[in-house]
């Protein structure tokens, strides 16, 4: 009988293509391609705006085609969110670890803030750049942390997300610029956080931590 173009006989096992093994030459390649095109980028941004870094540019430093960058990403806006979401759980995790043995969780949530308004500042254009499905990975991410701390100081998890909304928009680049034009620099804005945060949880008792 004619074997199907595309499919694999294997003594009694027939496979498609679809079903190669994990860890096969093509998989390592993509693997591959996909860190070199991201080395690229934080390459590129060491050394020009992002308004430079484009599609062409990233290829050509990455050494591979841009339909492979395509492939792979989708887009200029998929690529650079991809940057600015694994930047985010960079910083998150360093983060964490820089505040984790502090034990009181509002503490915690008031050094979350000053740190997050410093690092929306300094990867704004790049928010700009990387668009709203790319900007969303990586508030997912903040989303995430800032609600484990709520969860902490004992917020109902019925309202927690209001004031995740809340806690996000005010440590936020929008803020930020907002208070810019009425004469407010980042110490302000920071100030602002610790008042925020003592008047909404100054009365609370977390769980004790397990």
């Amino acid at each position: 009988m004619r074997r199907p173009r595309g499919v694999i006989v294997i003594g009694d096992w027939t496979s498609g293509a679809q079903d190669r093994p994990r860890g096969t030459p093509k998989r390592i390649d993509a693997s591959r391609n996909h860190d070199l095109v991201l080395a690229a980028v934080e390459r590129l941004l060491r050394t020009a705006p992002v308004e430079s870094v484009t599609m062409d540019a990233v290829a050509q430093d990455a050494g591979v085609g841009k339909g492979t960058v395509f492939r792979r990403f989708g887009s200029r806006e998929g690529l650079l969110g991809d940057v600015l979401a694994r930047r985010t759980r960079s910083w998150l995790a360093e983060l964490t670890e820089r505040t984790l043995p502090e034990p009181d969780p509002r503490r915690r949530l008031e050094l979350f803030g000053p740190a997050h308004m410093r690092f929306v500042v300094d990867h704004a254009d790049l928010t700009v750049a990387a668009g709203a499905e790319g900007w969303s990975v990586a508030d997912d991410a903040v989303r995430d942390h800032v609600s484990g701390l709520l969860a902490e100081l004992g917020q109902p998890e019925e309202d927690r997300e209001f004031w995740v909304g809340v806690l996000l928009v005010a440590s936020s680049t929008g803020l930020l610029r907002f208070l810019a034009t009425r004469g407010a620099d980042l110490d302000d804005a920071e100030r602002g956080w610790h008042d925020l945060i003592a008047r909404l949880w100054s009365g609370c008792t977390p769980p004790p931590r397990t």
